[in-house]
């Protein structure tokens, strides 16, 4: 295991802080993009990876180890993608899946938890989707939701033991790090979801209606507002911003999928530096915490929050069977393909999130 506590003395009085999500190294561009970071650029540097690394744990694994030798401290929080389990997976569940994902990050000194470099305080925040999101101008109809149920691979890839409710597990799991900076600290958070519906568009502009209900959650802010984040680091939409909303900075820096290079800036955004020495303080502590399996929270039977009416007869949110879509998509170009699966993604990779559809698509 790596002395994580040892490197971040070392970059203490003097480093940069960086942020990417969203790298999808299942596509081979993606893969040469992280591989061709400089080995020498950024050895006193942070980078703060804000979920979707892959689908296949062999190269969320291969791109955490590549990383780690590459920048002085690495942090990661998981997103959709990086929970999603195929047929014949060794993982019971989702959640079982990030816990092999967190065996990865402690082999190779990636921190998960809470952790203080220099004067930052840099909270890595695990979050789901949940309908609190969606506005009364967001309600779907029944063929919207016919088109949810059947589009999103997350319905169909992610396994969720019978009765949890992931949103509100993640939640309770922070709640379980300390969320209380040190005095004097500027606190940079990152989540792979959103916690806000004004970092999205309004629904005429949205690439498909259902979006509000699967880009994160309200529960997200108010743990993001008391913290006193400076700054807050998003991924999941693959759409750049930087904003300052009520005081907080919300970045969102995608790698993204290759046939959204004109969208998704082929760059690490830089969110912090310091280039001075810090004043006298004991070593950055690193708080520990138990990843988050099934059992370490209380289930959706103890924290109930039912769905709208509009969504209750037809959101499979519990679902714990693992069903194949297509193997094919017809938008799926030469220049996307695939490695490690033979699952492309459907709507929400090339559909949703990316440029208004041609015609075809």
């Amino acid at each position: 295991m790596v002395n994580q506590d040892a490197k971040a003395q070392e970059c203490e009085d003097c480093f940069r802080i960086f942020a990417i999500s969203d790298l999808h190294v299942d596509y081979a561009a993606n893969m040469a993009w992280v591989q061709n970071i400089s080995d020498s650029d950024y050895q006193n540097d942070v980078l703060l990876i804000a979920g979707d690394i892959s689908s296949n744990i062999s190269q969320v694994r291969q791109v955490l180890k590549c990383l780690a030798s590459k920048f002085r401290f690495v942090s990661f929080v998981p997103g959709n993608h990086d929970c999603w389990i195929f047929p014949n997976s060794p993982y019971s569940d989702s959640f079982d899946k990030i816990e092999h994902i967190h065996e990865i990050c402690a082999q190779f000194g990636v921190m998960t938890t809470p952790f203080s470099v220099g004067d930052v305080f840099i909270v890595p925040l695990y979050s789901w989707y949940d309908d609190s999101l969606a506005s009364v101008d967001d309600c779907l109809t029944r063929a919207q939701r016919d088109q949810m149920n059947e589009s999103w691979m997350d319905f169909q890839l992610c396994k969720w033991p019978l009765g949890s409710n992931p949103s509100h597990h993640f939640h309770a799991f922070n709640e379980k790090s300390r969320l209380t900076p040190p005095a004097g600290s500027k606190v940079i958070s990152f989540s792979h979801f959103l916690p806000r519906r004004d970092l999205m568009g309004p629904q005429r502009v949205l690439r498909a209606a259902f979006l509000p209900w699967v880009v994160g959650s309200t529960r997200l802010e108010e743990q993001v507002r008391r913290l006193g984040s400076h700054i807050h680091i998003v991924g999941h939409t693959h759409r750049p911003f930087d904003r300052t909303i009520d005081g907080v900075r919300y970045i969102q820096q995608p790698l993204g999928y290759p046939r959204e290079r004109y969208l998704c800036k082929h760059e690490l955004q830089l969110v912090h530096a310091r280039a001075e020495p810090s004043p006298a303080r004991s070593s950055p502590r690193v708080i520990p915490v138990l990843p988050p399996s099934a059992s370490a929270v209380p289930s959706a039977a103890k924290l109930p929050v039912p769905l709208p009416s509009c969504l209750a007869c037809s959101l499979p949110v519990t679902s714990t069977q693992e069903r194949s879509p297509k193997a094919t998509h017809p938008t799926l170009g030469a220049r996307d393909t695939l490695l490690g699966t033979s699952l492309p993604p459907r709507l929400d990779a090339l559909g949703l999130f990316a440029a208004p559809w041609a015609a075809g698509d």
